[in-house]
C-alpha cells in the first residue's frame, strides 16, 4: 500500500513540474514571437527598436509629415562632449564702452572732515580699451567752509591745527569686473556696471589760520601738494547708448604737513584719509 501511494505522489510531482516548464518555455516563446512581430510590423517613418541595424534608422521619404520623427542621437552625443567654446554668462550687451571716450561732470561732498563742509566740483574723462579696462583722468575743485564744530570751539579761542582741502588731480586705472541687468518694478530692464579704480594723484591743501584777538595778525596760509594714493569705486546705470548716471565712492590716502593755526610754524606730519561721494552724468562719445 505504501509503495502504491509513493508512486502516485511521484507521478503527481512529475506532472506539476512538467507543466511549469512547459508554461515557462511557452512564455519566452511568446516574447520572441512578439518581438519578431513588432520588427516585421514597424510603422514606416519611425525609428526601429534599440539594437536594430544602422541602415534601418533611415526615415522613409514617402512617409507622411506627421509620421516622421527627428533623429537627435547625434545632438545628444555632442551635448555630453567637452565644450570647445567659452560662453559669457551675460551676453549681447545692449550698451558697450569698448573703444569709447566718456566725459562725466561730477558734484560731491567729503564725508569724514569734522572741521570743514567740503563740496567738490569736478570732471572725469575716461578712455575704455575694452569692456573691462580703461584709464581715467579726474580733477575737481573743493569749496570749503567752517563746520559748526569750528564755530563753537573758535569762540573759546581753541582752534585746531589742520589743512583745508583745495582740490585734486589724478590718473586712475579702470577695471570693470561687474556688468549686470536688473529689473525695475518688473517694468523696465536696467543695465549697469561697477568698477574699481586704483590710481595716483595730487591733493592740494592749505593750512588753516585764525585771529585770536583784534590786534593779532594771523600768519599766512601755507599751501602744499600731497602725493595721493586713490582706490575709488564707481557704479553707473545706463540710460541710453550715450548717457549713464554715475556714482563714485572715493578713498584717498596722503601724507600732509601740519602748521600751527595761530603761529604758522611747521608742527608735524601725518597720514590722512579722505572719503568722498560724487554723483554725475556720463556722456559717451
Amino acid at each position: 500500500m505504501r509503495i502504491k501511494n509513493s508512486l502516485i505522489a511521484v507521478s503527481a510531482l512529475t506532472i506539476i513540474f512538467g507543466s511549469a516548464d512547459f508554461a515557462k518555455a511557452g512564455k519566452f516563446d511568446r516574447k520572441s514571437k512578439s518581438k519578431a512581430a513588432t520588427q516585421d510590423t514597424a510603422v514606416p517613418g519611425t525609428l526601429p527598436p534599440e539594437g536594430a541595424a544602422a541602415d534601418s534608422k533611415k526615415v522613409d521619404p514617402n512617409a507622411k509629415p506627421d509620421d516622421k520623427k527627428i533623429d537627435i542621437s547625434d545632438l545628444e552625443n555632442r551635448y555630453w562632449t567637452a565644450k570647445d567654446t567659452e560662453f559669457s554668462v551675460v551676453q549681447n550687451r545692449l550698451y558697450t564702452k569698448a573703444k569709447k571716450f566718456s566725459v562725466t561732470p561730477q558734484l560731491g561732498v567729503v564725508l569724514n572732515d569734522p572741521y570743514e563742509n567740503n563740496v567738490n566740483f569736478g570732471l572725469a574723462i575716461d578712455r575704455f580699451f575694452s569692456e573691462r579696462e580703461g584709464i581715467e583722468l579726474q580733477a575737481w575743485k573743493t569749496s570749503a567752509s567752517d563746520s559748526d564744530i569750528i564755530s563753537r570751539i573758535g569762540s573759546n579761542g581753541a582752534v585746531p591745527d589742520r589743512n583745508i582741502q583745495q582740490g585734486y588731480v589724478g590718473l586712475n586705472y579702470v577695471w570693470v569686473p561687474i556688468y549686470a541687468k536688473l529689473s525695475l518694478l518688473e517694468k523696465k530692464i536696467l543695465y549697469f556696471d561697477m568698477g574699481v579704480e586704483p590710481g595716483l594723484g595730487v591733493t592740494m591743501l592749505k593750512s588753516a589760520t585764525y585771529t585770536t584777538t583784534t590786534s593779532f595778525t594771523p600768519p599766512n596760509s601755507t599751501s602744499q601738494s600731497a602725493i595721493t594714493l586713490a582706490l575709488d569705486i564707481y557704479q553707473q546705470i545706463f540710460l541710453s547708448e550715450h548717457f549713464a548716471l554715475r556714482a563714485d565712492f572715493k578713498n584717498h590716502f596722503y601724507q600732509e604737513q601740519i602748521y600751527g593755526a595761530t603761529s604758522g610754524n611747521s608742527l608735524s606730519s601725518k597720514t590722512n584719509y579722505s572719503a568722498s561721494v560724487m554723483l554725475g552724468l556720463t556722456i559717451f562719445q
